[in-house]
């Protein structure tokens, strides 16, 4: 939709797969988790209830006797039966407990599990039967001479202490993510002026179009843009299949750093991706810096009347390049397709008045066009890190406006000539 700024329509699909997967998963754990616990409590109970009530006899006998010295003769006749009793009605609830505990554990498990899968995912909620038959040797070690069995599962990760950094892991992945995504559209923005200044210097577009808004000049400066950075990708040496690199400020973008989580780029990057495998593809022929000129030609071909420097130069190179014209002519349909969508995104609509209100300046005597000091770095800086400056460059006046400004609907009026 125009204006578009990430968010999803319709019936979330993805996510209620994803919610069923986890549900099944959940399950499966569940279950698992009961069966285990339910076997390895009976494996506890098997083997520690007798040494149990051994164990309580002694302690209650040890007890009885103990009190001989300090309490006479008498006590020890006269308090006999009540430590009878108190022996039988321990061993009683000591078998109990040992019978009880398999089924406890096993139903304890039945909440556990899907309590840390959802608090800590798959990975922890797997763990929990082995943390819970390790709490459950703990407690009857205690009644069983600190006999423990199931000591090497002590070594069983723990759930993080830190509750709330763990949730809120995602939701701080996101606002990276966002912090990315904002970075790499103001280099878009970076870069499409530096190729509105190349355009009008080459005199394939004219400043009053830009000026203008025409339609024409709104497509192909962000098309020749993005196919500048593109073929800089294919170029450079070292770089993988999707690395990026933003020649605007020497900045690889590997895989692995781009957003996952932003809508925007998922749904462009498949496309813009497409573009640089048949880039690649054909990297003898249609990467060649002479090939990309022509595509860039054939990206500002999209007017009435094209300008006498473009009708020129299209004269000059279509009939030396007629074996890669149908490669050409792809690419080009290719990255017009993914302007046309960048151009309905909000982020891109929010900057792309920064392009068409930049205070470009001509130098008559040379004939040149500029935009900023000869550094690339420093336009990419103009994006993200506004500031006013004031360039001085082979006695030229380069005046840099803070284009985020412009972004806020403040229009510098038209650019001089110096």
């Amino acid at each position: 939709p125009f204006g578009w700024d990430g968010r999803r329509y319709g019936i979330p699909v993805q996510k209620i797969l994803r919610w069923q997967a986890d549900f099944i998963l959940c399950c499966f754990l569940m279950v698992m988790a009961a069966v285990i616990c339910f076997i390895g409590a009976c494996f506890l109970s098997i083997a520690k209830c007798l040494p149990g009530c051994i164990n309580t006899c002694v302690d209650i006998i040890k007890d009885y006797f103990s009190k001989f010295s300090s309490k006479g003769c008498g006590y020890i006749i006269s308090m006999w039966p009540f430590y009878l009793m108190e022996i039988l009605l321990l061993l009683i609830l000591t078998i109990l407990v040992y019978l009880l505990l398999p089924v406890g554990v096993a139903a304890a498990e039945l909440f556990m599990v899907p309590y840390t899968y959802t608090k800590y995912g798959a990975r922890h909620a797997f763990y929990e039967q082995f943390r819970m038959l390790s709490r459950a040797d703990e407690i009857t070690g205690m009644l069983c001479f600190s006999w423990y069995i199931y000591t090497c599962l002590e070594k069983i990760p723990e759930c993080p202490e830190n509750e709330e950094n763990f949730t809120n892991h995602q939701t701080n992945e996101r606002m990276e993510d966002d912090k990315k995504s904002k970075l790499y559209w103001d280099r878009f923005i970076s870069q499409s002026i530096k190729t509105t200044a190349m355009l009008v210097e080459k005199k394939w577009i004219s400043l009053e179009n830009v000026q203008g808004l025409d339609p024409s000049v709104v497509q192909s400066i962000p098309s020749v843009a993005l196919l500048t950075i593109l073929s800089d990708s294919v170029n450079e040496e070292g770089l993988s299949k999707e690395d990026i690199k933003w020649t605007i400020d020497d900045t690889i973008c590997k895989k692995n750093e781009r957003p996952k989580y932003d809508a925007i780029v998922n749904t462009l990057w498949p496309m813009v991706l497409e573009i640089k495998q048949m880039l690649n593809n054909h990297k003898q022929e249609s990467a060649k810096v002479e090939n990309i000129q022509l595509i860039m030609a054939m990206l500002c071909s999209n007017d009435e009347v094209d300008p006498e420097a473009l009708t020129v130069f299209m004269k000059e190179n279509n009939n030396s390049n007629e074996k890669s014209y149908s490669t050409n002519n792809q690419i080009r349909t290719k990255v017009i397709n993914v302007v046309m969508a960048i151009l309905r995104v909000r982020p891109y609509q929010e900057r792309m008045e920064s392009i068409y209100t930049y205070e470009y300046k001509i130098d008559i005597e040379e004939g040149t066009f500029e935009t900023l000091a000869e550094n690339p770095k420093d336009e990419a800086e103009l994006a993200y890190n506004p500031s006013h400056k004031n360039i001085n460059s082979k006695q030229k006046e380069i005046h840099v406006l803070d284009i985020n400004e412009c972004g806020n609907n403040t229009y510098y009026g038209s650019p001089s000539i110096t």
